[in-house]
């Protein structure tokens, strides 16, 4: 793998030797991405989401269609990823990453630094963002991404234009969910920031 920064490890629950790993840029230069003037990394390498079959011995990155960003954090639900990026939330069409597509519609277009499948019910994903509070996106129970969706190759910022999946969820404010993850991305956020300094 490239040599920057780690921001998600997912290992499949049903065979404990497939690892997903996402990548982010370094650890000490949030702002300043691989590659800059003065950056002497030999191996930058590209690809945000890789996947290993021989629990981390070698990893195949599977960023496919994803835009070249950095991806904050990764969950396996079903045949698919969803990875939370610079971005938003998207989801891939199946766990080789062939196809990736923004997830759904209502999540804004901001960094998604944490994402995790409600215990007891894969149809409900909660997704903490920086900055824009802390989401709920209900599955439909048939939720795939079709062979026709598209991402973007150049992220705008907010006005890139994200075409949501042909099955889309709603995304709603949750209180639970808010008291939960917004102490855990506010905490994880300070102690970043503590560590650059």
């Amino acid at each position: 793998m490239p040599d920057r920064y780690i921001t998600g490890i997912e290992i499949d629950p049903a065979n404990p030797k497939t690892v997903y790993v996402t990548l982010g840029g370094y650890e000490n230069r949030q702002w300043v991405p691989p590659g800059s003037f003065g950056d002497k990394n030999k191996n930058i390498g590209h690809g945000r989401v890789f996947r290993s079959t021989d629990a981390g011995e070698t990893f195949v990155d599977i960023s496919g269609t994803l835009p070249n960003m950095p991806v904050f954090a990764i969950v396996k639900r079903g045949n698919q990823l969803i990875v939370g990026a610079d971005a938003g939330a998207y989801i891939s069409s199946d766990t080789k990453g062939s196809r990736w597509a923004v997830l759904g519609a209502g999540l804004p277009v901001t960094p998604t630094i944490s994402l995790q499948i409600k215990p007891g019910d894969p149809n409900l994903l909660v997704a903490a963002t920086f900055g824009r509070g802390v989401y709920t996106y209900h599955f439909p129970s048939a939720a795939s991404v079709p062979a026709s969706a598209k991402v973007p190759a150049k992220v705008k910022g907010t006005k890139t234009t994200r075409k949501p999946l042909a099955a889309t969820g709603v995304a709603s404010k949750s209180l639970g969910a808010l008291l939960l993850l917004a102490g855990a991305a506010v905490l994880g956020r300070s102690v970043y920031r503590t560590r650059l300094r």
